[in-house]
């Protein structure tokens, strides 16, 4: 049986800015990582930042490794202050940081892997027009609707993320969003936001990813998680079986955001205090309206 006080979430792709990093380039281990960061890029992306470069943080793979970047600077400084916590949680690419909290994969193996993922999800998407949308204060049965309605025009347009109740993000084809979005406005949402990602992410675009992810996961060494790390998928926990955990990693790129699942099965197991440890706030924002009675903060507002 799960026990859990404390638990730690790991922020995904969406908080990225161009001064993500300022806070934490004198922290202890920063240059170090970064250096591993810049390697599998390519290039220097603080250069470009510097700039003011926002094209750059568009491109998957700096977004991605910029945040997991961000959250393991400051998942050293919160042990220091706090100790391990007992259980994690990460949204879309932050669930690969909470598995490298949980000492599954190295720094190391978690760049590389992120890098790949991104690679796998751009070509899927390459030379296709699609986002991703952000909807706050409608009804899942009224988004589902729309969706459903581009479906049958043969346009992709899914629920990418369940992330709080009545706040959901869609994706999918540019001209579905486009139409969603105007259909959307007629029922009077409190927020409507264009994402600035890349792409249609956990959507059946990326099918072909999710299979060749499974397929290169067999060249990693993933140690099972020392401590529990909800699953995105499905709301629960993560498989404690080698092979089911890197099917499960592997779907995970096509599949639904279960956002609010994964916070239920944290507070269901015992945790008192969810503390997002990363970039931004966003997750700690979504905490309240899934459940009031825990207590939920962000560590780098401390």
């Amino acid at each position: 049986m799960i026990s859990v006080s404390r638990a730690v979430l790991f922020p995904g792709q969406g908080a990225h800015d161009l001064n993500m990093l300022e806070a934490m380039e004198r922290a202890p281990g920063f240059a170090d990582r970064y250096d591993v960061v810049r390697e599998a890029l390519g290039f220097c992306p603080r250069s470009r930042l510097a700039r003011g470069d926002c094209e750059v943080l568009r491109q998957n793979a700096v977004s991605s490794l910029l945040t997991v970047l961000a959250s393991a600077v400051a998942f050293d400084r919160f042990c220091k202050q706090y100790g391990r916590p007992d259980a994690y949680a990460g949204f879309s690419v932050g669930q690969w940081m909470a598995l490298h909290a949980a000492e599954c994969i190295d720094f190391e193996q978690l760049v590389r892997i992120v890098k790949l993922r991104a690679d796998l999800m751009d070509a899927c998407i390459a030379g296709r027009p699609t986002g991703m949308l952000a909807v706050i204060g409608v009804a899942e049965d009224a988004v589902r609707a729309i969706c459903d309605e581009a479906a049958r025009q043969d346009q992709v347009l899914t629920i990418s993320n369940v992330n709080a109740p009545r706040q959901y993000t869609v994706a999918g084809d540019e001209d579905a969003l486009d139409i969603a979005e105007s259909r959307l406005r007629e029922l009077k949402p409190r927020r409507l936001v264009r994402l600035n990602v890349a792409g249609a992410w956990h959507t059946p675009l990326l099918g072909a990813a999710a299979e060749e992810l499974e397929r290169r996961l067999a060249a990693f060494e993933l140690r099972l998680p020392a401590q529990p790390v909800a699953d995105n998928v499905t709301g629960g926990m993560l498989p404690d079986e080698p092979r089911e955990l890197r099917l499960r990693l592997a779907e995970h790129v096509a599949a639904p955001v279960q956002w609010q699942a994964c916070v239920k099965s944290l507070i269901a197991a015992g945790a008192a205090e969810l503390v997002e440890v990363g970039y931004g706030s966003m997750l700690t924002k979504f905490g309240p309206f899934i459940d009031r009675s825990v207590a939920h903060r962000a560590f780098l507002d401390e």
